[in-house]
């Protein structure tokens, strides 16, 4: 063999060695969205998006058979075994030399008509919320932003939390975000969070504890972000939404390094805004083009806010497509007829308007559905009374009193009933999040409210 042929094939091995998958990313719902206990063997879909011949789907961790269809669809093998008694599965895909995707949980429980809670507090400040499991134990635990800190509250496995079992300092600031995810690779839960000009990462221990934060700054102040391999080089991005110079709201794009740090940002104007710029912003595969992309809620110079929708081109950078319509502070995106297309859940008003999706990132008309109150403030998707169809949970704010759950019970093709309410005891709930808290198999949700008034909220489904 010659020099040349030697350099060259040394050239090919070694692209070959740097070759990095995408992290993958599950698109909302499962298919099915549930099951019930002592059922028999069955099929799970799962749609997302960066998936690739290797991916596994995992079941609590343990692979099940997988059979790739397309970059972004799998199918795998649920056994009889794992549904043998009611529990909540968190499904994830791994491929091949990366972090895993985001976690979804699978429900396996009884149905039921009625939807009752049980619920619990902990009066404690608290800002932005966020459900993982932190230590490995299978119990989900939750993260509360606060002024000046982050508390880690272990769940018990049964309804019940060790409230700040770890406290780390961060900014001291009032408001902001907070996400979970892997940010260096290393299959710890990690978190991120954020406030105004700041984005500080704290790695996870394992155990529950975490280091101390590695920072970037941007020159655009944020309230809100969300997570994902945006350019599709197996290490962890964020992308951000603020208002940038002028006023002018903005998407900040900062890409992973593998980490916890970040390469320098990259910043996307949305449209003009005199308010507050982008208010709010959530991923998925929306055309179904194997790439990431973008729905975002931001303000025009009236102060209204306004739905865009941003296509992901895989590296890292985004098309705008013209304005989508009215919008409030939150949505959802997520198959609710099941013709696997990603549709939009928009709260507004005192309705949630479903828009059914096209697969190409256009939608049609909306349909309201009723809801307990308004002023929307947190939305979360589940089958939460076990009836195989996806139902829908937001948080209002505008409601004789404190904050308020309305859940949005499917009725299956995309129609939802009329919402019922459960009444918290928090002035102001902000942030919602979903998860089994006590290991029943039924899904309960944490409201969390702002800095100014302190609580969190705990609503477990009680028995039928």
């Amino acid at each position: 063999m010659n020099s040349a042929r030697v350099v060259l094939l040394t050239f090919v091995l070694s692209l070959t060695v740097v070759a990095q998958n995408a992290i993958p990313f599950i698109n909302l719902p499962l298919v099915p969205v549930s099951a019930k206990p002592a059922g028999t063997e069955f099929i799970l879909t799962v749609n997302g998006a960066g998936f690739v011949s290797g991916s596994i789907v995992n079941w609590n961790g343990k692979a099940l058979a997988t059979t790739f269809v397309s970059g972004i669809q799998l199918t795998a093998t649920v056994p009889a075994s794992d549904i043998t008694r009611p529990g909540t599965a968190s499904i994830t895909v791994a491929s091949p030399g990366v972090t895993s995707s985001n976690p979804v949980f699978f429900p396996v429980r009884r149905p039921s008509e009625v939807f009752k809670v049980q619920q619990s507090s902990f009066a404690q400040p608290a800002g932005a919320v966020v459900v993982a499991d932190f230590n490995g134990d299978g119990n989900q635990d939750f993260a509360n932003l606060d002024v000046g800190s982050i508390g880690i509250s272990l769940g018990n496995g049964d309804g019940t939390f060790q409230i700040d079992s770890f406290v780390l300092p961060t900014f001291n600031c009032d408001g902001g975000g907070l996400v979970a995810g892997d940010f260096n690779g290393d299959g710890i839960v990690d978190l991120a969070s954020l406030c105004g000009t700041t984005t500080a990462v704290a790695l996870g221990n394992g155990d529950g504890t975490f280091q101390n934060t590695l920072q970037t700054t941007t020159t655009t102040s944020n309230s809100t972000f969300v997570l994902g391999d945006f350019n599709q080089d197996g290490k962890m991005d964020l992308v951000l939404g603020g208002a940038g110079d002028n006023n002018i709201g903005t998407i900040t794009v900062l890409l992973g390094k593998g980490d916890g740090t970040f390469e320098a940002p990259q910043y996307i104007a949305v449209n003009r805004s005199d308010q507050w710029g982008v208010k709010f912003v959530t991923t998925a595969d929306i055309n179904r083009d194997g790439h990431l992309d973008l729905a975002v809620i931001s303000h025009d110079s009236a102060g209204s806010p306004e739905l865009f929708l941003m296509l992901g081109k895989g590296d890292g950078s985004f098309q705008l497509l013209p304005r989508l319509g009215p919008a409030e502070y939150t949505l959802a995106l997520g198959d609710f007829n099941g013709d696997g297309k990603l549709d939009l859940a928009i709260p507004f008003g005192n309705k949630v308007f479903i828009s059914l999706g096209h697969g190409d990132g256009t939608f049609g008309t909306p349909t309201g559905y009723k809801t307990v109150g308004s002023g929307f403030s947190g939305i979360e998707l589940g089958d939460f009374d076990g009836d195989g169809i996806v139902d829908i949970a937001v948080s209002t704010n505008n409601y004789p009193g404190d904050s308020v759950i309305s859940l949005l019970r499917g009725a299956g093709g995309g129609a939802f009933m009329t919402g019922v309410g459960f009444q918290s005891n928090l002035y102001v709930g902000d942030y919602l999040a979903a998860g089994d808290f006590n290991n029943d198999g039924k899904l309960d949700l944490l409201l969390g409210t702002s800095a100014d008034f302190g609580g969190v909220n705990v609503f477990l489904q009680g028995s039928q």
